[in-house]
């Protein structure tokens, strides 16, 4: 699984499948821009951080 975020809040953040291209998912994101995003090093966690102020955190499993 890979995640991407949208440029503007409204876009939340998507997960893909990286075998087919398929998205997985789309995560609600934050009141402002996504700015930061990255998985554990076990890929069950998926840590984001928004221009919001806000770290949230996703079970990615």
């Amino acid at each position: 699984t890979f995640a991407t975020a949208g440029r503007r809040a409204d876009e939340g953040i998507r997960l893909w499948n990286p075998v087919n291209g398929r998205r997985l998912e789309v995560l609600p994101g934050h009141a402002k821009e996504t700015g930061a995003l990255a998985f554990s090093p076990d890929g069950s966690i998926l840590a984001s951080g928004g221009y919001d102020r806000v770290v949230r955190l996703w079970r990615a499993d």
